[in-house]
C-alpha cells in the first residue's frame, strides 16, 4: 500500500525544480531491495531510530514529547527491542544513559513486501511475542538478553516496567519496506482480538527508500492508525447449591454504603506511585536524616512521603492526589504546619 510518490522533488529557492536532482523510489521488489535481508533492516531501523520516532510522533502513536530508544536486538526472537521515553532523553549523545521514566515497551518486527506467505505469520508471532512479554517476561529476564548499559537502565526502572510488562502495555510495530493491503486488513482484525486483558496496541510503518545517485532517502511512514484489542465482555453469576441446583439470586447495590466503605477502607497502591516515592526518598534521606538532623521521615513511602521538622509542628510532603490502581494523579509536593497530634488543624 503505497501513500508516497514514486519521486520527491528538489526545488529551488525560486520553487523551481532543479534538473536531475529528483529522488526516486527503491522499489520493494527491485534487486537493490532484495539485497536487503531483515538483519540489515534491523541495522536500518536502529542507526535511524530518530526518524521512526518522528514518523510515531507526527501519526500521533507515541506522544508528542516522545522519542524511542533502542534497548537490544533478538531479545527473545524479537527483532527490535525499543522503549518509548521522553524526548529529553535525546540530550545524550551516546545514547548510554536513560533518564527517562519508560512510558512504554515497543516490540517491533520486520516484515518484507517480497514475502507475502509471511503476513499472517509476521502478525500471528507478533501476537505471541506480546502474550509472552505479558505472561512471562521480567526485567531479570530481559536483563539476561540486551547490553549491560540497557540491563543497567531496565534494572533502574524495574518497578515501572514489571508494572508494563504484567499488564500487556506494549506497542506492537510492523516494520517493512511496504505494507500490502492483506496485511492491512489483517492488522485492523486485531482490534477483535481474543485477550481482552491486555493494554497492547498495533501499528504497521512502511520504510520507504529513495535513491538520487549515491544518496538514499529514508522516509518511514505509518500506513495503519494505532488499533488496541476491544471486546465487550459479559458476566454473569450464577448461584447455586453443592448438588448443582440454581438458587434464584438479587443483586442490590447501596451506592451511599460503597463510597462510606471506600472512606474507611484502606486506598489501593499504586505500584508507579511506590516506585516514584521510593527514588525520591533515596535522593532525600541522604540530605535530610543523616546524624543529628532535625528532619524524622515516615517508617514507609508506599503512598505518601512526609518529613516531619521543627518539633513536629511542620512537614514536608510528597504524595498523589488520589490512589487508583490502573491510573495516574497530580502528584503534590507542599510544605504543610500543624501539629502531629492533630493534623487537620
Amino acid at each position: 500500500m503505497s501513500l508516497l510518490p514514486d519521486t520527491l522533488v528538489v526545488l529551488s529557492r525560486s520553487g523551481e525544480a532543479v534538473p536531475g536532482s529528483q529522488f526516486k523510489r527503491v522499489s520493494a521488489a527491485s534487486e537493490e531491495a532484495r539485497a536487503l535481508s531483515e538483519a540489515n533492516w534491523d541495522d536500518i531501523i536502529c542507526t535511524n531510530v530518530r526518524a521512526l520516532a518522528d514518523a510515531f510522533r507526527a501519526a500521533n502513536v507515541i506522544a508528542p514529547d516522545s522519542t524511542l530508544r533502542v534497548i537490544g536486538r533478538q531479545v527473545d526472537k524479537v527483532d527490535v527491542l525499543l522503549a518509548e521515553v521522553p524526548a529529553t532523553d535525546e540530550s545524550d549523545p551516546s545514547g548510554e544513559v536513560f533518564d527517562g521514566e519508560p512510558r512504554r515497551l515497543v516490540l517491533l518486527e520486520d516484515k518484507l513486501v517480497r514475502s507475502p506467505e509471511a503476513k499472517r505469520q509476521v502478525l500471528a508471532q507478533l501476537l505471541d511475542y506480546a502474550q509472552k512479554a505479558q505472561t512471562a517476561w521480567t526485567v531479570d529476564f530481559l536483563c539476561k538478553t540486551v547490553s549491560a548499559s540497557a540491563a543497567r537502565w531496565l534494572r533502574l526502572h524495574a518497578p515501572r516496567i514489571n508494572v508494563m510488562l504484567a499488564q500487556g502495555e506494549v506497542l506492537l510495530v510492523i516494520a517493512g519496506d511496504d505494507i500490502d493491503e492483506d496485511l492491512l486488513r489483517l492488522a485492523r482484525r486485531f482490534a477483535a482480538g481474543a485477550d481482552p486483558l491486555s493494554l497492547a496496541e498495533l501499528c504497521l510503518v512502511a520504510m520507504s527508500v529513495y535513491r538520487r545517485g549515491d544518496e538514499l532517502l529514508l522516509v518511514p511512514h505509518v500506513v495503519s492508525a494505532v488499533e488496541r484489542h476491544q471486546r465487550q465482555l459479559s458476566i454473569r453469576v450464577t448461584v447455586q447449591t453443592e448438588d448443582g441446583t440454581v438458587l434464584p439470586a438479587r443483586i442490590e447495590r447501596d451506592p451511599e454504603a460503597e463510597v462510606e466503605a471506600a472512606r474507611r477502607g484502606a486506598l489501593p497502591t499504586n505500584q508507579d506511585a511506590e516506585a516514584f516515592l521510593k527514588r525520591a526518598r533515596a535522593v532525600l534521606d541522604p540530605v535530610l536524616c543523616g546524624e543529628r538532623s532535625q528532619y524524622r521521615a515516615t517508617a514507609n513511602s508506599r503512598k505518601v512521603l512526609v518529613y516531619w521538622f521543627d518539633a513536629d509542628r511542620a512537614r514536608l510532603k510528597i504524595h498523589f492526589g488520589g490512589y487508583v490502581r490502573d491510573g495516574w494523579s497530580p502528584i503534590l509536593v507542599g510544605l504543610q504546619v500543624e501539629s502531629e497530634e492533630q493534623r487537620d488543624q
